[in-house]
């Protein structure tokens, strides 16, 4: 395999404000029971593992973002609330690890992001509502607290260009009839709310809502929430919709403002929740959704330069050139697979871990061991896996 490092230098990403080059619908319209079976080989041309050293130095239990940067790669595990710093071979190099109550330390790692402007690590500690910059040597440079606590929740953060962070904020404020708290805005780097772009009239539907601001490699943006399932940009200073999905019959969106009580027993059959995920990959967008019956979940593949989008509830892992991929994670006592990518700052490149469940998994047995060698799952961290997109 050629030098897989080396062009994953000219690579790095810069989120801007660049135009959008694909010609994107404002509403696109499918039939979740489609069963087509989506290629992978579509928009993936190929892929190369990096094996992280195992010691008792550099543990990981989980691998939520994947930054790579001057040769390194920066991986936050959220569970663990560690940072480890790898060379681009895997090696070990040294790790942040300053959960405290101290004004430089933080008790969660709710969001990591990258400021390769800076080179510096963004660590956004929900419990103690502050902002914390840490330097790759560990040294805390700078600490910024949230105006106005605990009148909102912030589930997700997107560093912008102009220093900013685009935040989606989440409290269930307006079932209350407290002001308007739920929705996408801007945030100051030192905590101050200056913009809202988007705001939610959602009024608790679900028992168990999923919502999330998801950046991907391209720097589009998706909300995925019950309420609104589209793909954003973040162009020109503000937040514009380029696609907006709605699934043919019925979502969760479409009850929005009744009680658990009376959407827990309002339909007969199957409906739809929300997407769980959405990447876009060059001139696709990847998304995983989710219904509300165990086990119901479907994948569409949506081609923004054609305009068409693909439904199915199987994912073909195998590559044009032969090479076969892994799916990041298995779900337990369930042949269904789930591919949940790595927050990552590479632009035609997407991380997806390869985690215990899959090394350990009878189903993949001899596929990880024709991938990875022997490994072994009880002394071995997650695996990077590193997928390189097609250009078109």
């Amino acid at each position: 395999m050629k030098n897989f490092t080396r062009y994953l230098l000219v690579l790095l990403f810069s989120i801007g404000c660049s135009s959008h080059s694909s010609q994107l619908s404002d509403e696109i319209s499918f039939d979740p029971n489609t069963n087509d079976i989506i290629q992978l080989s579509a928009f993936v041309e190929d892929v190369e593992f990096v094996n992280l050293e195992f010691s008792r130095e550099s543990m990981i239990e989980n691998i939520d973002c994947a930054y790579y940067f001057e040769d390194k790669y920066i991986i936050a595990d959220k569970r663990n609330a560690v940072i480890m710093i790898f060379d681009n071979k895997g090696k070990f190099i040294s790790k942040i690890n300053r959960k405290g109550r101290a004004r430089n330390e933080y008790l969660s790692l709710d969001e990591v992001r990258f400021d390769e402007k800076n080179g510096q690590i963004i660590i956004y500690d929900a419990k103690l509502e502050k902002f914390l910059y840490y330097t790759l040597d560990g040294n805390c440079t700078k600490i910024c607290e949230i105006k106005g606590k605990n009148d909102r929740f912030f589930t997700d953060i997107i560093n912008l260009p102009n220093g900013n962070f685009l935040c989606y904020s989440y409290i269930h404020g307006n079932a209350s009839g407290q002001p308007k708290t739920d929705g996408v805005c801007e945030m100051t780097a030192e905590g101050e709310i200056i913009k809202w772009y988007w705001t939610s009239e959602l009024v608790h539907p679900t028992q168990t809502p999923n919502y999330t601001l998801s950046y991907n490699p391209q720097g589009e943006l998706s909300i995925l929430c019950l309420e609104m399932d589209a793909d954003m940009v973040f162009e020109n200073e503000e937040v514009k919709i380029v696609a907006d999905y709605k699934p043919q019959g019925n979502v969760a969106a479409d009850f929005s403002g009744i009680s658990n009580a009376e959407y827990s027993g309002w339909l007969n059959g199957e409906y739809f929740n929300s997407r769980f995920y959405a990447c876009n990959m060059g001139q696709y967008i990847f998304s995983r959704w989710w219904g509300n019956k165990r086990g119901s979940e479907y994948y569409t593949l949506y081609d923004t330069r054609n305009n068409k989008i693909i439904v199915g509830r199987e994912v073909d892992y195998q590559l044009a050139n032969g090479k076969s991929v892994l799916p990041g994670h298995i779900f337990p006592k369930s042949k269904q697979t789930r591919i949940l990518p790595a927050v990552s700052n590479l632009k035609d490149v997407v991380i997806v871990p390869i985690s215990h469940s899959v090394l350990l998994s009878e189903k993949y047995t001899m596929q990880t061991k024709a991938i990875l060698g022997e490994i072994s799952p009880e002394e071995s961290n997650p695996v990077l896996q590193i997928w390189r997109l097609k250009k078109f």
